[in-house]
Parts: C-alpha cells; sequence; structure tokens
C-alpha cells in the first residue's frame, strides 16, 4: 500500500513537472503567434498534435508501425535501473516520476492541452487532472480489458483513436 501510494505520487510529480514545463513553452509560443499575427497557436498546435496522436493510434490499431518508441522505452528501462538498490518505497516513488517520460497517444495529447493553457500552473494543473483521471483507470484497467468480450476488447484501440482524432479537431478549430 505505501509503495503503490508513493509510486502514484511520484506519477503525479512527474505529470505535474511536465505540464508546468509545457504550460511554460506554450505561453512563449503564444507570445511569438501573436507578433506573427497568429491568435491561439499553442491551442491549434496542441488539436494537431491530438489529431496526430489519434492517428498514429488509428495505425497501430490497424498494425502499421508508423514511428518506434523503442529508444524512449530503452530510456526509461536504464533510468529504472538506477532504482534497483534503492528501499521499495522509495524505488516506487521513482518509478512513478519516470512514467511521465514514458510515450504514450493520451499522455501526449494531455501535455499538449498542458501547453494549450499558456502558463506553467495551469499547465500543472492539467497534468494533475490527467494523473487524477489515470490512477482509477491504472487500478481498474487490467481487469475490466481482460473481462471486456472479445469484440468490445478489439476495438478499444479504434475507439480511443477516434476519441483523441475527435478532440484535437474540437481544440485546433
Amino acid at each position: 500500500p505505501r509503495a503503490r501510494s508513493a509510486y502514484h505520487l511520484g506519477r503525479l510529480a512527474g505529470y505535474a513537472a511536465l505540464g508546468g514545463l509545457a504550460g511554460s513553452a506554450g505561453f512563449f509560443l503564444d507570445r511569438a503567434g501573436a507578433l506573427a499575427g497568429v491568435v491561439d497557436l499553442t491551442t491549434r498546435l496542441a488539436g494537431v498534435l491530438l489529431v496526430l496522436a489519434g492517428v498514429t493510434t488509428l495505425l497501430a490499431a490497424r498494425g502499421i508501425r508508423v514511428r518506434s518508441s523503442g529508444r524512449a522505452h530503452r530510456a526509461v528501462v536504464a533510468l529504472g535501473a538506477h532504482l534497483a538498490g534503492v528501499p521499495p518505497v522509495r524505488r516506487a516513488a521513482g518509478l512513478g516520476l519516470i512514467t511521465a517520460l514514458l510515450p504514450c497517444g493520451w499522455l501526449v495529447a494531455f501535455v499538449a492541452v498542458a501547453a494549450a493553457t499558456g502558463g506553467p500552473v495551469p499547465g500543472a494543473l492539467t497534468m494533475a487532472t490527467f494523473w487524477l483521471g489515470t490512477v482509477p483507470g491504472l487500478a481498474t484497467a487490467g481487469t475490466l480489458i481482460q473481462r471486456a468480450s472479445g469484440p468490445l476488447r478489439r476495438r478499444l484501440p479504434l475507439i480511443s483513436a477516434a476519441a483523441l482524432i475527435v478532440l484535437g479537431v474540437v481544440t485546433a478549430v
């Protein structure tokens, strides 16, 4: 229980830091866009990134590999290996923290939304909200997916891809 809590709190810290950085970057992109006469540049870019994440998810669900995230996975595994001799609670917190570095369509989508907030605090709060939404999902996803009927289980990646694409179009427009 303590290690599981430490893991989730580590994830919160990692996601909030990522959101703060994205919000700061969004602030500067919006300022640069305004100087160039483009209003809400970061929001429009966030929408495009959401659509791209959805299309990538859709292609992957169809067996088409667009790009490899193997390098990112190996880097996170290498970071995690450094935690091997650390006590369990601290190791769990560290693993949670580096989880923010794993490539994931929904994570990328929410980082884009955090950037569109245009500030470090709103960006961090956006990612904290994302974290809050993932805690129950992580606790129950495996069980629910295993219990889902065959056709529904096979369609989950398509449903996820469609949701990302719709959110992206709405955000960009």
